[in-house]
């Protein structure tokens, strides 16, 4: 089953190649003017036939992809990715996430120390009204109101910011998600493993690296 055979079927036409053992063939998306570039050239005894596949984006080429893996029975297939648009726009994913990381660890320990100060205050506020000092009760309660307000604020910040990490990391989570589908089988496999490795270090960096080449660099 040949290339040709495939493409022709696939995209409805009757397209008969010169020979040479080469092929290019360009078309354009009719959704978005996206275009997908097909280049084949056949191996000879000194080197492997190679297929390079040219598109902006991630989800349209791992389509691409699956289908020709499908076709010609491609249980293990590794490929070399390269998306400048897709990780520019991946890499200030990251940032945020790191931020957000950051964010979350100090609204953590802000809220511990006003939460422990509350329970301090609390216990002074019953000492005092057992002594019958009322005017020291009230500001010490005046104080427990402000530090209340407080705690909500942080907690309604530490929300938000929860709400922007999670809607990131579904980013990344599909960005790991598009990059296995340029690989099938055990390649496939390990973009998958090999991310989680990453992310569960803390290395979101070198996410970028398993994306392009899908291994992580030594």
């Amino acid at each position: 089953k040949s290339l040709e055979t495939w493409i022709n079927k696939k995209f409805g036409m009757s397209y008969e190649g010169r020979g040479g053992g080469r092929l290019e063939m360009w078309f354009k998306s009719i959704y978005n003017d996206d275009t997908l570039c097909i280049f084949f050239q056949e191996g000879d005894n000194d080197s492997r036939s190679s297929v390079k596949l040219a598109c902006k984006d991630m989800q349209t080429l791992g389509d691409m992809i699956q289908e020709l893996a499908d076709a010609f029975s491609l249980k293990d297939l590794k490929s070399i990715a390269s998306f400048p648009e897709e990780m520019k726009a991946f890499k200030q994913t990251i940032q945020v996430v790191e931020e957000c990381d950051r964010t979350r660890l100090k609204l953590q320990a802000d809220i511990a120390e006003n939460v422990n100060l509350v329970k301090q205050l609390v216990v002074k506020a019953e000492d005092v009204r057992l002594v019958g000092n009322m005017e020291h009760m009230k500001r010490i309660y005046a104080q427990l109101y402000e530090l209340n307000l407080e705690l909500i604020g942080e907690y309604k910040k530490r929300a938000r910011n929860h709400a922007e990490l999670v809607r990131n990391l579904k980013t990344v989570n599909s960005m790991i998600q598009k990059a296995a589908r340029l690989r099938t089988g055990r390649y496939k496999t390990q973009v998958v493993q090999e991310c989680r490795k990453a992310i569960k270090s803390n290395n979101i960096h070198a996410l970028v690296d398993i994306f392009r080449s899908g291994q992580a660099s030594n």
